[in-house]
């Protein structure tokens, strides 16, 4: 029985004498110049030399052979069989193993053929994902236009009735075009504030007022923040004012008493309500009307008195109830006023004379012809009640 060998890696250093049937002959390859498939031949009944598996024995010597030349011969032909399925002269596959290491490039694995002449990429796992980006952005672009499209729509609507900057060209409150040359304000309340976010407001109802300028100027302020000392002022070209709704001073002045009364250590005293009074009078007291002894106000140190105000509902007169405070007594001679903080009025001044014929005044309103009469030498305006 014969057996292959494979010699890749041998170490033979000797001779080996083969002998078939009763002829003896010699073999002398030596063991570097062995190849993987060459083949050394022995006869089994030749006690000296033995193959198992990797092992050569000779003459009692082992020498490690490595894969024998039949599992190597095996290997060698399925690895033949694979690289010609794999790698043939026809197709081929390719794989990118450089993920990440290259900018720009995707890992890809394909298959590829030669057909016809030409090399063809049969397949590749990139296709579906070209495929997924390819829809993606047909919808995407889809999405987007209908987006585009909406809120063109959109913005549209909201700016149909946008005044541009003439704004003068729309009526305020519908948007619609106003008459020409005319600034129209068709709101029921128009608020004007000048410098502020509240002054006054002017309600109008049931009638359209055509205010007509050639020279005049309308001036909005107030003195905090500029010349102006009105909320509306109407002047002629050259300052002068003709018109104006202005507000009065505030100023201070003396508390009427109706009532006063006392009883020991307690009293009561009663101030009359003044047209614009803010609040309840200011109290003051001292025991003499000698100008060097000053009056204390309430509240401060020395007043005598704790005081408490009530407020009619019906006259809106202030009573004080007085009642004497440790460690004073009641004076042998005591004097109070009141003070009272009258706010500005709201006022329209006429700087300009005034012409007028008719008026109507009174309540229920009547109407009256204006003419002057004269009336123990002074002229005075006389009415005449119009029918």
């Amino acid at each position: 029985m014969k057996r292959r060998l494979i010699g890749i890696a041998a170490a033979i250093s000797c001779a080996l004498a083969l002998v078939v049937g009763m002829e003896a002959y010699s073999a002398t390859k030596a063991n570097q110049n062995l190849k993987w498939d060459d083949t050394v031949v022995t006869q089994e009944e030749d006690p000296t030399i033995s193959l198992s598996g990797t092992t050569l024995t000779v003459k009692g010597t082992a020498v490690e052979l490595g894969v024998n030349n039949t599992k190597l011969n095996n290997l060698a032909a399925l690895v033949n069989t694979w690289q010609g399925y794999w790698n043939g002269t026809n197709a081929w596959l390719e794989i990118t193993n450089y993920m990440h290491m290259v900018a720009g490039v995707i890992p890809e694995f394909s298959i590829w053929e030669i057909r016809d002449g030409e090399q063809r990429k049969v397949w590749s796992d990139l296709e579906k994902f070209n495929a997924f980006t390819d829809q993606y952005r047909i919808d995407l672009t889809n999405e987007t236009a209908k987006c585009e499209k909406n809120c063109q729509s959109n913005m549209v609507e909201a700016l149909k009735d946008k005044a541009d900057k003439a704004w003068s060209l729309y009526d305020s409150g519908t948007g619609m075009a106003a008459p020409e040359g005319t600034t129209w304000i068709s709101t029921p309340v128009t608020v004007i504030a000048g410098g502020m976010n509240y002054e006054r407001h002017v309600t109008t109802a049931g009638a359209v007022w055509v205010l007509k300028s050639n020279g005049l100027v309308s001036e909005f302020g107030a003195a905090t923040t500029n010349s102006l000392t009105a909320y509306f002022t109407i002047s002629d070209d050259a300052g002068n004012t003709i018109f104006s709704i202005k507000k009065t001073d505030s100023f201070t002045e003396g508390a009427s008493i109706t009532q006063f009364s006392h009883s020991g250590e307690t009293g009561t005293i009663v101030f009359r309500h003044r047209q614009g009074q803010s609040g309840h009078p200011s109290l003051y007291f001292k025991t003499s009307l000698d100008t060097e002894v000053s009056w204390i106000e309430e509240g401060e140190s020395g007043f005598p008195y704790a005081v408490t105000w009530t407020e009619n509902s019906t006259t809106h007169d202030w009573s004080a109830s007085l009642a004497i405070q440790a460690p004073y007594t009641v004076p042998s001679a005591g004097f109070f006023k009141g003070m009272v903080q009258v706010e500005g009025e709201t006022i329209t001044e006429h700087s300009a004379p005034v012409k007028m014929q008719y008026i109507i005044i009174g309540n229920p309103a009547k109407k009256y012809s204006v003419a002057p009469v004269t009336i123990s030498g002074q002229t005075v305006m006389g009415l005449t009640e119009v029918q």
